[in-house]
């Protein structure tokens, strides 16, 4: 099913429409509008001018290999016409392009100047997987709480190099408060569903997201032509190729430190993975669809709804279904051959208990097991209990679901990987 074709089920109905907006959150919306009234906030996305932008913003010219233009303009062409972008919306979606470009600049002429951090040999990384909300932040969190383990934050995820010779790491991570103010002001509830600061650690879809072959916009923008595109078109091994060598940049900034990552769409490609970065370990989390997919629109939903006018509830719920399905199948598709190199690691398992699930996960792979990685673990967990942030609920049918609908569509990876209960 496509994600923006006809939805047979809907046609004869009205839409579903989400959430009504805060109040605060529809004042910064008008401060947008002033700004698209005088030229500051665009009102459409045009990749041409983009690129031109942040070329001059880091005065770089040399994008490298062009394969990322095909889904640059695909994605502004998804933004400027899939859904009603509010200026918020636009005002956001222009700053994280831009962010996305230059980062691709910056990575070429590092490149191009055969840079020291582009050899960096990588300690294997422990990269964690799963489908969205099974549990793969709080994994993450977990095994980065070990002494000799970092955990990529927010901050050096979206800035992940200097900018020009005075930049600094200081001044990134002001830069991403900046980015994540009003977030914090103006939609505070959203912690409950997902809590995100510049310092905590995140999806590294967020590093990918200058390919223009990953999933990141999907996070908070409405763009199922894209999605479209993605699955049917993405180069993932050039994708994986370029994430490999910005990997290798970060883990010089963190020498000795083995660097733990996580990312939703790593599922799909555990074959690429290993192909760019043969030392990985890969730890692949599980939960029950019916549990993890209404979550997962949940949040989804929510998130975009902040962005655009116009968002139907119930499509996109079954957009969201469609999109985890896929990255499901890719994934058994692709990890055939590569079982004994993957931890496959059960949510219900981890709420029981978490410090023998990292403890598994280190002898999975032969990594040091000692009293000091168990007090750090422990002390971790007790210190970021579930819900510390508030209770995220929601219903099904808030998004045209249902259990039988969840359960057909992953019935085989159910039965291999979850049992029926």
């Amino acid at each position: 099913m496509a994600f923006h074709g006809a939805d047979p089920v809907a046609q004869d109905k009205e839409p579903t429409m989400a959430y009504p907006k805060p109040l605060a959150f529809r004042g910064l919306n008008k401060a947008f509008q002033l700004g698209q009234m005088v030229g500051g906030v665009p009102r459409a996305l045009d990749p041409e001018k983009l690129m031109k932008k942040a070329k001059k913003r880091v005065r770089l010219n040399d994008y490298g290999d062009p394969y990322f233009k095909e889904g640059l303009e695909v994605l502004c062409d998804s933004i400027n016409t899939d859904a009603r972008v509010n200026a918020y919306g636009y005002f956001l979606a222009e700053g994280t392009i831009l962010n996305f470009l230059e980062t691709r600049l910056l990575l070429q002429d590092r490149r191009n100047r055969d840079h020291a951090d582009i050899r960096t040999e990588l300690i294997s990384p422990l990269i964690v997987s799963g489908l969205a909300r099974t549990g793969t932040t709080a994994l993450q969190r977990m095994l980065s709480a070990a002494p000799d383990c970092h955990g990529l934050e927010w901050w050096e995820l979206n800035l992940p190099m200097n900018r020009n010779a005075s930049d600094s790491a200081e001044d990134r991570i002001k830069t991403a408060e900046a980015i994540i103010r009003p977030r914090e002001l103006f939609t505070p509830h959203l912690d409950a569903m997902h809590y995100i600061r510049p310092h905590t650690l995140e999806e590294c879809f967020w590093l990918m997201g200058g390919t223009f072959a990953a999933r990141t916009m999907t996070e908070f923008m409405v763009v199922y032509k894209y999605m479209d595109w993605y699955y049917a078109s993405a180069d993932a091994d050039k994708k994986y190729a370029d994430y490999a060598d910005l990997l290798r940049i970060l883990q010089a900034t963190h020498p000795g430190k083995r660097l733990v990552v996580k990312s939703i769409e790593h599922l799909e490609n555990p074959h690429l993975i290993l192909k760019h970065i043969p030392n990985a370990m890969l730890v692949q989390t599980h939960r029950q669809p019916t549990e993890c997919v209404p979550s997962y629109c949940s949040l989804n939903t929510f998130v975009c709804d902040l962005t655009c006018d116009d968002l139907d509830m119930h499509r996109h719920g079954r957009a969201i279904l469609d999109l985890s399905d896929k990255s499901m199948q890719a994934h058994l598709r692709n990890r055939v051959g590569l079982e004994h190199k993957i931890y496959d690691h059960k949510y219900t398992d981890m709420l029981k208990s978490p410090v023998a699930c990292v403890r598994g996960v280190h002898e999975k792979f032969g990594l040091e097991w000692s009293d000091e990685v168990a007090f750090t673990v422990g002390q971790h967990t007790r210190e970021h209990q579930q819900h510390k942030y508030g209770k995220h609920t929601y219903k099904i049918s808030d998004f045209g679901l249902s259990e039988d609908m969840i359960n057909e569509r992953f019935a085989g990876y159910i039965d291999t990987y979850l049992g029926r209960d």
